[in-house]
């Protein structure tokens, strides 16, 4: 009978240290999460940004112009990623130091719109057509870009080679909202649907006739766009691309391949591969 004693006491006490070290290590990865977070807000004041709270969002203002992140969310790592590492800030140099014209521009894989919105800040004559296949993210870039809605077209559609419902795969990366990737087969049992659109058909329906900058950041449907079809024609219209190629698809040397074909000339700056089409070097808009 001791020796039963004696053992139920020992698991006791084996569970109890058992759960104090899995009480220590969720306290640790708290306070780490909260010390992330901490320096994100730390190096956003450095850059002139003035952080604020509202409801459920985390508002950043700067030079009288706001943008917001929504609280536990991916929001903070886009924000990271655009706003401080300046993502696109190579692609904004070489169009400035060059004096490229920067009208009309497609976001395709809009997220939250941190990158319209540095455009939209950056370039006053810029208008964007915004696409974004989240509902959720969805609604979050209309309130981001709302100040700019005479410059924006919203269509929450996702990019695509053909005209066709879409499936969501959630377990795409971390799964996050930035993670939002779309197929043609529903892998993951998604209800949720979503318009799949071309750009021959964007580029019929709302009239352009020059892309300035294509931006692609679309979750590994570019592997679809340029693996599923011989027609590049719409290549012709646009004078520079920005697309973060997502190597897990293995589509990097076709997408050069059909990019080179197409007389642009590429560039790599951090995760993304920027075009420049030779077509437009030395000529101006019309």
């Amino acid at each position: 009978m001791k020796k039963k004693k004696n053992g139920i006491k020992n698991q006791k006490s084996l569970l109890l240290r058992m759960g104090a070290i899995v009480e220590k290590i969720g306290h640790r990865l708290g306070y780490f999460k909260s010390k992330r977070t901490q320096n994100l807000f730390f190096q956003l004041e450095s850059n002139g940004y003035e952080i604020s709270f509202e409801d459920d969002l985390i508002m950043l203002a700067k030079d009288n112009k706001k943008v917001s992140l929504r609280q536990n969310s991916s929001d903070r790592e886009v924000a990271e990623q655009v706003l401080l590492k300046d993502e696109y800030g190579a692609l904004i140099k070489y169009i400035i130091d060059n004096n490229i014209p920067l009208n009309n521009i497609i976001d395709a894989g809009s997220n939250i719109g941190l990158t319209s919105f540095k455009i939209l800040t950056t370039f006053p004559s810029a208008k964007v057509l915004c696409l974004e296949p989240d509902s959720f993210n969805f609604k979050q870039l209309i309130y981001n870009l709302g100040p700019f809605s005479e410059r924006v077209i919203f269509l929450e559609k996702a990019l695509w080679h053909k005209e066709e419902i879409l499936f969501f795969d959630f377990d795409f990366r971390d799964g996050k909202e930035w993670s939002r990737r779309v197929s043609s087969a529903n892998r993951s049992d998604s209800k949720k649907e979503v318009e799949g659109i071309t750009l021959d058909k964007i580029i019929s329906e709302f009239g352009f006739q020059i892309i300035d900058l294509l931006k692609i950041d679309i979750e590994g449907a570019e592997a679809d766009i340029f693996s599923n079809t011989d027609n590049f024609s719409f290549l012709n219209k646009v004078r520079l691309i920005a697309i973060e190629i997502h190597d897990e698809f293995n589509c990097r040397d076709r997408i050069y391949e059909v990019l080179k074909k197409n007389h642009f000339l590429l560039f790599n700056s951090g995760e993304l591969t920027v075009g420049i089409n030779q077509q437009f070097l030395g000529f101006k808009q019309p």
